[in-house]
């Protein structure tokens, strides 16, 4: 019966995709492999068991970039950036070519400018700081200015921000994560040998 309800949906979902046009909706079928493996689904259930757990690891993520992002636009706001297009164009100048007539024409082109501006607000520093610090546990290299160490000591206050922010929640927080999912995994995997000890004797 539940597999057959199973069937419903899928079949239910990839006729929606044909008839409304929409062919990504299709590619949602695809998770039927986890109705047909017991090991995927053990995977799955590893993550979907402790979710509570990894909720409040990630909330407290949050609250932790959120510190972090606050004391570095006190301390460094002037080098916190994010992307902007704010319609703003530059002219810009390519290589010379000489023309079938023998001519030097220089080709330029005018070009959106797609460049860095300054945090306009501690909650777009904060959402930069989610996107990229725990994308890739880097937050000075990735939304930060580059600074060297002629701008003294701010090179090393930028450099112990960095590492603190990747020690603390790219390491630390993230291996919680991992730890929390694997030893429900072990668990999941300890109930499975004596069930089937169980049955063996």
């Amino acid at each position: 019966e539940s597999r057959t309800l199973t069937n419903f949906v899928f079949t239910a979902i990839i006729m929606f995709s044909v008839t409304a046009d929409k062919f990504y909706i299709a590619a949602l079928g695809l998770l039927d492999i986890l109705t047909l493996s017991a090991k995927l689904q053990g995977v799955i259930q590893a993550v979907v068991v402790p979710i509570e757990d990894l909720i409040q690891v990630f909330v407290l993520m949050l609250f932790v970039s959120y510190i972090f992002t606050a004391y570095g636009m006190y301390y460094f706001g002037q080098y916190y950036n994010v992307y902007a297009n704010d319609g703003r164009y530059t002219l810009t100048h390519f290589t010379n070519r000489t023309s079938w007539e023998g001519n030097d024409e220089a080709d330029a082109m005018i070009l959106p400018w797609n460049g860095l501006n300054a945090c306009p607000s501690l909650i777009i520093c904060f959402f930069q700081t989610v996107d990229v610090g725990l994308r890739t546990g880097d937050i000075v290299g990735e939304a930060m200015d580059l600074i060297t160490y002629k701008d003294g000591l701010t090179y090393a206050d930028r450099i112990f921000y960095g590492l603190c922010f990747y020690l603390v929640v790219g390491v630390v927080l993230f291996d919680i994560i991992t730890g929390v999912i694997l030893d429900q995994f072990s668990i999941l995997r300890e109930i499975g040998g004596n069930r089937e000890s169980f049955r063996q004797h």
